[in-house]
């Protein structure tokens, strides 16, 4: 996928309009996407994938309407943090043992057992443009082969934890009565649904 910055990566499209799906389940897919459920499995999900490599490979959501999946340089770096509020969980500079400097929380600070780190992205950063593999080894190689199969099986199982099944169709339906006609997308991610196919692809 190439996007404004010209930066290319390995992206799988999840559209919901670009899958082959019958009117009335594309229907409850776009239905589907206003819920908060789904998007708590995704978010786990690519959390698990980042952490798996050190958070030096991250997937994330990229398009004008956030419709492809997208694999992503990032790393980590120290936050600086030293303690972390034991009620709301706010993390801090300050000294240990002393109130949480937080509006209405009654928490205390306490003490990090581990270092912190921030995680970082790389959206700019392209993946393998232009990229000359003649001068790879076969375990560079092979690496690479397993980076981008492990991302087009986490974009599997992103899709498939968004499938409509009846204990969601009943959010579906309680979302509904809650908040009638009008509803606001939980967050401004659209994706798909559904079964999509096709493998992740480095398209430009």
């Amino acid at each position: 996928m190439s996007s404004w910055n010209r930066s290319t990566s390995y992206a799988r499209d999840v559209k919901v309009h670009n899958l082959s799906l019958p009117r009335k389940l594309r229907d409850r897919a776009y239905e589907f996407l206003d819920l908060r459920e789904p998007y708590e499995g995704i978010n786990a999900l690519i959390a698990q994938f980042g952490l798996s490599y050190d958070w030096r490979w991250q997937l994330g959501f990229n398009g004008r309407s956030a419709g492809y999946l997208v694999l992503y340089q990032g790393g980590r770096k120290k936050s600086g943090y030293t303690t972390r509020c034991d009620a709301c969980g706010m993390y801090t500079w300050y000294d240990t043992e002393q109130p949480c400097h937080k509006d209405k929380c009654d928490g205390t600070l306490r003490l990090l057992e581990e270092e912190h780190y921030n995680v970082i992205t790389y959206p700019g950063r392209g993946i393998d443009d232009e990229t000359d593999f003649s001068d790879w080894s076969t375990e560079e190689l092979r690496d690479r082969v397993e980076l981008v199969r492990d991302f087009d099986r986490l974009c599997d199982a992103c899709i498939k934890s968004m499938r409509p099944g009846a204990e969601l169709t009943r959010s579906m339906n309680m979302e509904r009565t809650r908040r009638g006609a009008q509803t606001e997308p939980w967050l401004t991610i659209r994706i798909a649904c559904t079964k999509s196919a096709g493998d992740a692809v480095a398209s430009t």
